[in-house]
């Protein structure tokens, strides 16, 4: 191909993006994944973006801009994923860049033990556990404390977040985030919506009969409500953590590789890191395909479990990316596509074949078993819809009062619980991701449904079924979820089965 000086230069200049991008994402994940891990290191956000300034920029949006227009204008194809996956986001990161001092002083914020209880000193994240664990008796004072912290000091910075970036969204030319989100991925939000609306009245029924049972357990009134801490509480006391005790993360993995037909190269790729420190599993993409790491906190049980299954999804898609695909396709891309394969390998947990091949019972009866994690499963995906709904109406300008109202209204109505009112701008996804992780279930959906039919009801013991998810693997994210499930399932998104396994 032969091109002129004009497009010698755009491609030199668009190639210059992409490295610098990459370069800013690998350095990101790295200096996220050494604070976690307990080397000591900070994240300084204003000097690593400060770095890479220029990228982050109104200049190189509108050159980003003007070339996807010379594409489609000369019917020029070839790159216009890339493009469009890098203006995505490196315009999501100039609306990051305009709040690095308020997201330092919320770090900082969230990071310092400054909630004081019975003398001792805790962050956010600590009194909220504390309250979760103790006894009914302190609850009042530590709430109050909760409520001080989320009034006085956290939801400050939060709004003041929000109204930032509004600001710059607004710069770009967008109206509020949910517009930017629509024009930027394509991804229909009032269908994924009307999908959420569909699976809450389809399951709800299944939902509330489980629920009650878990209360009548528990001898609590079904007119009582319970707050959702409470109902998270109730399902982690019930969560037969017995039953996952026996399982090593690394044997879980080892078991994975082994029944697959992964090559040793890519299986390496991967280090597994287990630590001490609190929080969920993640799984950090240092450069892919070629040094992905998998941290879990040390522990056993079924939180620690589903957040390996989840992360080993990610790692094992990420270490498989053809190395020869551009950064836009082994990095960008629709998120909703590696959300998919975290969530195929995670619902393995709520799978009645996996659990009975790979847990003991613990004295439990499996039937037991299934069912507890079936609701598990049907309370996470419920509120997952739930967190679809209401960041939508956050995203589009919703006055304060009204999103209390909504928050306080969509919890009860589909979850049966009550949220503090105080909480409605901390329980949100940044960028409508809430609706990547719903879409992710969607497909993940469709993809177990095409391994089943191909390769059987326990297609993770076969190593067929492992070379086909390699296959979708190499691509990376070059490909939408709907352009993934048509291409290699045969079943669109919006046809997804997730209500199926719920008896409805």
């Amino acid at each position: 191909m032969i091109f002129t000086i004009c497009e010698r230069t755009f491609l030199l200049s668009l190639s210059k993006i992409s490295v610098k991008a990459e370069e800013f994402l690998n350095k990101a994940h790295f200096a996220f994944y050494l604070q976690v891990i307990g080397k000591n290191i900070s994240i300084e956000l204003s000097g690593l973006y400060n770095e890479y300034n220029d990228l982050f920029s109104i200049e190189t949006i509108q050159f980003l801009r003007e070339t996807q227009k010379e594409n489609l204008a000369s019917q020029n194809r070839a790159s216009d994923s890339g493009l469009k996956y890098l203006t995505e986001f490196i315009s999501c990161e100039f609306v990051n860049l305009s709040n690095l001092e308020l997201k330092q002083q919320l770090q900082d914020t969230l990071s310092t033990a400054d909630c004081t209880y019975k003398v001792k000193q805790y962050t956010y994240s600590g009194i909220k556990q504390l309250n979760f664990w103790e006894g009914d008796n302190e609850k009042e004072a530590l709430e109050k404390i909760i409520q001080e912290f989320c009034e006085n000091k956290l939801n400050n910075l939060l709004a003041a977040n929000l109204l930032n970036e509004q600001s710059k969204i607004r710069e770009l030319g967008y109206r509020d985030h949910s517009e930017m989100f629509v024009s930027l991925t394509g991804i229909n939000i009032s269908s994924l919506k009307s999908f959420a609306l569909r699976f809450l009245a389809d399951t709800s029924n299944t939902y509330f009969s489980h629920l009650e049972k878990l209360n009548v357990n528990e001898r609590i009134q079904s007119h009582v409500s319970l707050s959702r801490d409470e109902l998270y509480m109730l399902l982690s006391n019930h969560s037969k953590d017995e039953c996952f005790t026996s399982i090593e993360p690394n044997e879980v993995f080892d078991r994975f590789a082994a029944r697959s037909s992964f090559e040793p190269e890519i299986i390496s790729r991967i280090k597994i890191e287990q630590i001490q420190s609190s929080g969920r599993a993640f799984c950090s993409v240092l450069n892919a395909p070629h040094d992905i790491r998998l941290v879990i906190q040390n522990g056993r049980g079924l939180a620690q479990m589903r957040d390996l299954l989840h992360e080993t999804g990610h790692a094992l898609h990420y270490a498989s990316v053809d190395s020869s695909l551009p950064f836009e396709f082994r990095r960008l891309g629709d998120d909703s596509i590696t959300e998919a394969y975290a969530a195929l390998f995670e619902n393995l947990l709520y799978d009645e074949i996996w659990v009975n091949n790979n847990l003991l019972s613990g004295g439990i009866q499996k039937s037991e078993l299934i069912s507890f994690l079936k609701f598990y499963k049907l309370t996470k995906l419920r509120n997952l819809a739930v967190k679809l709904i209401y960041d939508n109406e956050l995203y589009c300008n919703a006055a304060d009062t009204e999103l209390k109202q909504k928050f306080r209204h969509y919890y009860k109505e589909y979850l049966g619980v009550e949220v503090n009112e105080y909480e409605y701008l901390s329980e949100t996804e940044p960028f409508l991701f809430s609706a990547r992780y719903f879409r992710a279930q969607m497909l993940a959906a469709n993809l177990k449904s095409r391994l089943e039919t191909s390769f059987g009801s326990d297609w993770f013991e076969n190593k067929e079924a492992f070379k086909f998810l390699s296959m979708i693997w190499k691509t990376g994210q070059q490909f939408s979820a709907e352009e993934v499930s048509e291409s290699f399932t045969g079943i669109k998104i919006p046809d997804a089965d997730i209500t199926n396994e719920f008896n409805v």
